[in-house]
């Protein structure tokens, strides 16, 4: 009986939900910023600190992937639970710019924030899949990976399409 730790799939999969998934992610979230912003505005033309949230992204990732590992998933409701309690304001009042017009909803900024964690929640499962199995069945880790990038692509060109719709309405 072979009780040695996957150390090959295990990194495979942190790599996956801290490096790979960083980007596509942030992408993601960038462009949907930028598309529901009245004056077209990237998150880091909202204010300091925009870096925040892909590096908190990064670590709920992490720590997703290491509560499926650990089989403690409920850990991803405490988590998202501790999420929701620090948003309600954004949630309430929305992004306001110059004379304090609002130019971010408090809706998309609720959009925005479940959009970006179900990414990253489903980055983690991905992650968590190539745990599992990366080494009994390396094709359907590939796979979920190739589809899971392909749909946060689509979701990159729908958002950007609207970002397009509107300005051209706009303009």
């Amino acid at each position: 009986m072979n009780n040695s730790i996957p150390i090959i799939p295990i990194a495979a999969g942190f790599v996956f939900v801290t490096i790979i998934a960083h980007f596509p992610v942030s992408w993601l979230v960038e462009q949907l910023w930028k598309s529901v912003s009245s004056e077209g505005k990237k998150r880091k033309d909202l204010g300091p600190a925009y870096w925040l949230p892909r590096i908190i992204g990064t670590v709920e990732r992490t720590l997703y992937l290491s509560s499926f590992i650990a089989g403690s998933p409920e850990f991803v409701g405490i988590w998202l639970a501790l999420k929701t309690a620090g948003q309600w304001s954004a949630w309430k009042e929305g992004i306001k710019g110059k004379d304090d017009v609002e130019i971010i909803s408090g809706h998309s900024v609720f959009s925005i924030w479940l959009i970006g964690n179900g990414a990253s929640l489903a980055y983690a499962l991905v992650g968590f899949h190539i745990t599992e199995n990366l080494k009994e069945c390396p094709g359907s880790s590939i796979l979920l990976v190739i589809a899971l990038l392909v749909a946060t692509l689509v979701l990159w060109i729908w958002a950007k399409w609207y970002e397009n719709k509107e300005t051209k309405t706009e303009g």
